[in-house]
């Protein structure tokens, strides 16, 4: 042994927490991509994770070509993370690595965003379909490898805990919120930034948003408001699906609507800028983070009181138990005709996005991290 080095070690052992050197906590997920919500989050969580001196690399089976550089190949993980390291696992949909991540080194945390139900996605991707149920076997054995499960919301804690994890918290997911600040498309504003009553749902073409009960409480609105425009934005205009509601749309004849497609950040700020009110009738959220988006421009919020809504909107907008079309459409007239009603739902929606705070997620993160591992950190 080298001269000295006894000496060092044994001065290390005694060493305050506060100048020992922190375990790393890693991230792990199936694909890495840009502009996708966990992709982001994740990159989000390793810039805190290294503002806190902690060391912190992301591993994917699958990286997208212009984010190479900024993940490592699950085969590096192994010659780099140590017994006492923390690797957290993003899991959202089934994939062959959840079943080699109780094996990998390291305590285990599980990130759990939620899996959508097969149901809504068979006819419309039948492979994603197969990878939900697949996700869905392999929760369980999951859940009951992992030191820690941390959740989105409640309604993601309740499953988890259900499915055997030991130990949950909730912590919300980590938004850029300064994104949202992008200056909006003038093109769009142009088109719909006008004193038309306008109504905006976010969100992939997909069958668990129900976009068919956001075309259905359309067409009644238009009855009573006959100048109303529904924005509908988001990608999957070629699924079966969203070329079925669309078509619904055109077959009904409802009047002032619009599908955007894929948009981005620019065009995205226009539309939320655009809208009088946000709607959700999704049936099927983990979180929803359009909700929180919709809280950053102030939008009187609207929305179906299933799955993790309530729990995300909380006291900031409306919450609808029997989201009926022509209850619905009846309660949109009544906001988008009452100055008042909007400004106070509008108000609401504001003291609300306090809760998503970036640096409020980033506390409450430190303390689940600091209390259920007893990492030591800043």
């Amino acid at each position: 042994m080298p001269a000295g080095t006894g000496r060092r070690a044994a001065l290390a052992a005694f060493a305050p927490a506060s100048v020992r050197a922190l375990p790393a906590v890693h991230q792990m997920l199936p694909n890495f991509a840009a502009g996708d919500a966990i992709g982001n989050e994740a990159l989000a969580l390793q810039q805190v994770f290294r503002s806190w001196g902690v060391r912190s690399e992301i591993f994917a089976r699958k990286v997208q070509d212009r984010l190479r550089g900024q993940a490592q190949p699950i085969e590096a993980y192994t010659a780099q993370a140590g017994p006492e390291d923390v690797l957290l696992f993003h899991f959202s949909i089934g994939h062959p690595l959840a079943d080699e991540v109780p094996g990998l080194p390291g305590r285990k945390v599980l990130r759990y965003h939620n899996i959508t139900p097969a149901h809504f996605l068979e006819g419309v991707y039948p492979d994603g379909a197969e990878d939900c149920r697949l996700g869905r076997r392999q929760l369980p054995l999951l859940a009951g490898a992992v030191e820690l499960g941390v959740c989105e919301s409640a309604f993601n804690c309740a499953e988890l805990a259900e499915a055997g994890c030991a130990a949950v918290e909730e912590v919300p997911i980590l938004l850029d919120l300064s994104v949202l600040e992008t200056p909006p498309d003038p093109k769009i504003l142009a088109r719909f930034g006008d004193d038309r009553p306008t109504v905006l749902h976010v969100g992939r073409l997909v069958p668990n948003k129900r976009i068919e009960d956001l075309v259905k409480t359309h067409y009644w609105l238009t009855r009573a408001v006959p100048l109303a425009r529904l924005l509908v934005v988001g990608g999957g205009d070629a699924n079966p699906y969203a070329r079925g509601v669309r078509s619904m749309a055109h077959e009904l004849r409802v009047p002032g609507m619009h599908f955007s497609g894929h948009v981005n950040n620019a065009e995205l700020a226009a539309y939320y800028r655009s809208a009088d009110v946000y709607l959700c009738l999704s049936e099927h959220e983990g979180f929803c983070v359009p909700l929180v988006e919709a809280m950053h421009f102030g939008l009187p919020i609207i929305a179906r009181a299933a799955a993790a809504v309530p729990g995300t909107l909380g006291t900031g907008g409306m919450l609808l138990e029997h989201p009926e079309p022509v209850l619905t459409s009846a309660v949109l007239a009544r906001v988008l005709g009452d100055d008042a009603l909007r400004q106070e739902l509008g108000r609401r929606a504001r003291e609300r996005l306090e809760a998503f705070r970036p640096a409020i997620v980033r506390e409450r993160l430190r303390q689940v991290l600091c209390s259920r591992l007893g990492l030591a950190l800043p």
